[in-house]
């Protein structure tokens, strides 16, 4: 039964809605959750990083509250979760729903006001390469100690759902993404602004962060290009999206890589966005460390067009994708020759009737609506 007057506090979004500067699949996917999670009487308090939330939606549902952070790469997540996890004891609300078991750290103390924890977990922490030796270890002690007193815990994919079982011997419920499926339309206006024509461009599409590995696909991009040199070969590469916290990776990723082919488009949305992945002549995603199946890559696929992943990251779903390739996620050897097949061979996008096929499979697997389903049990009938 819907409790009256509930409050819903949320920790671990930079900035709230997602449309901002360095956003990355958290806040996508929060927003997307918040968006049609909303029960009558339940207000529902997102507290942001202040040097990310520059406006404040006013909704009738939603407080944005901002939150100081240190100006540091560590210690900006350590204040920002204290200061929000400290504001949350103490703002009236029921649940408290942190977005992943970093930002989780201090969950302990609206527990022992007798809140409950929701934990949703994105991806491991002690894995990205911004952290060392040191604070990966911590990352993964705070893992083990915040899973064990939550009240619920979820994943975004089956490959987190299984290695939290495995490795700390938590069952999560699955919350994955979903996917909103749109009729692939190539905007004439988007192209021209970037000067680039229809399937004859690579495309990239996140955060620009290390874990990324985003010189692994410009390298062979331009070694392919090299290699090709001696025919008429317009390909170009087109990279999405903006730094997180660390502007230095993408500074010097710029700096060293000044190729008149490599298109650094910036963080772009709505439909400028969705014309360059429903137009793409191939999606790639490099990355090292992936919680689940990123958005990007979702309506790539739904497209039809051609995906090279990570097989580590990415879950085996696709495994009869013709579309899908899979890399050794610890093997760059592995990625140029995945990259190089598809080149050489030329393979083609799927036909329409193999497209719709595929957004048929998406849809069972990946639906918002199954998505809210799963947290309404979660923020209703959580057990204390």
């Amino acid at each position: 039964m819907q409790k009256k007057n509930q409050k819903i506090s949320v920790i671990g979004v930079r900035a709230y809605p997602s449309e901002f500067k360095g956003t990355s699949g958290v806040e996508v996917y929060v927003d997307k959750v918040l968006d049609q999670v909303t029960f009558k009487n339940t207000q529902y308090l997102l507290y942001t990083k202040s040097k990310y939330q520059r406006l404040v939606k006013k909704s009738s549902k939603h407080t944005v509250r901002k939150v100081f952070s240190l100006n540091s790469k560590t210690m900006e997540s350590v204040s920002y979760c204290f200061l929000a996890t400290v504001l949350s004891c103490i703002d009236g609300s029921s649940v408290i729903w942190f977005q992943g078991s970093g930002m989780a750290m201090f969950s302990f103390l609206p527990k022992l006001l007798g809140k409950k924890i929701v934990i949703t977990v994105h991806g491991f922490d002690w894995e990205r390469k911004k952290w060392n030796h040191i604070e990966k270890r911590f990352f993964y002690k705070i893992t083990q100690f915040v899973l064990s007193h939550a009240n619920t815990v979820t994943a975004v994919s089956t490959t987190m759902q299984n290695r939290l079982k495995d490795e700390f011997k938590v069952h999560a419920i699955i919350t994955t993404p979903g996917v909103e499926y749109k009729s692939p339309t190539i905007s004439q206006k988007t192209l021209k602004n970037f000067n680039l024509k229809p399937k004859n461009f690579i495309l990239y599409v996140g955060r620009i962060v290390p874990e990324k590995r985003i010189e692994w696909l410009i390298k062979v991009f331009l070694s392919y290009k090299k290699s090709s040199s001696k025919i008429n070969n317009p390909l170009k590469l087109v990279i999405v999206g903006s730094h997180g916290n660390l502007p230095e990776y993408e500074k010097l990723l710029k700096k060293k890589f000044t190729h008149t082919e490599i298109i650094w488009t910036g963080f772009i949305e709505n439909k400028a966005r969705d014309a360059l992945l429903s137009s793409c002549k191939l999606y790639v995603l490099p990355s090292q460390v992936e919680g689940g199946n990123p958005l990007s890559f979702l309506e790539a696929l739904s497209y039809g067009n051609n995906c090279i992943v990570p097989d580590k990251s990415v879950t085996s779903n696709f495994k009869s994708f013709s579309t899908v390739h899979y890399f050794n996620v610890d093997s760059y050897t592995s990625f140029k020759a995945a990259f190089n097949k598809i080149m050489l061979k030329k393979i083609p996008s799927l036909i329409p009737a193999e497209q719709r096929k595929s957004v048929t499979y998406l849809k069972k697997l990946y639906s918002w609506e199954k998505t809210y389903s799963i947290f309404e049990s979660a923020f209703n009938n959580t057990k204390a």
